[in-house]
């Protein structure tokens, strides 16, 4: 699914409308984060920079707009590019919220 990241408005009624929360993180160049796991599934929109999303050894890189799906229990790392750091839209599925995209 691809966003239109100059409304983020809509990107974040999308989360919500299909039972997840939003927030927006800001990292800076070269930010790891490294090993997550969660015990719900997660949604994660680039909306600026370079992010690498890693997801049980596959590696996603996705463009602004793009959106990963990460499944509870998986083993996930995201990592900003060394050149520029990255804004990234991500929420968490609620516990009443529909089944995943």
């Amino acid at each position: 699914m691809g966003h239109d990241i100059r409304d983020i408005g809509a990107v974040e009624r999308s989360f919500r409308d299909r039972g997840y929360s939003f927030d927006v993180f800001i990292d800076p160049p070269g930010r790891q984060w490294l090993g997550f796991v969660h015990a719900t599934d997660e949604i994660v929109v680039p909306i600026a920079g370079t992010v690498t999303i890693t997801i049980d050894g596959v590696r996603h890189d996705p463009a602004p707009g793009d959106e990963v799906f990460i499944p509870a229990g998986a083993v996930h790392d995201v990592v900003t590019g060394p050149a520029a750091g990255s804004r990234w839209a991500y929420g968490y599925r609620k516990a009443s919220g529909r089944e995943a995209p």
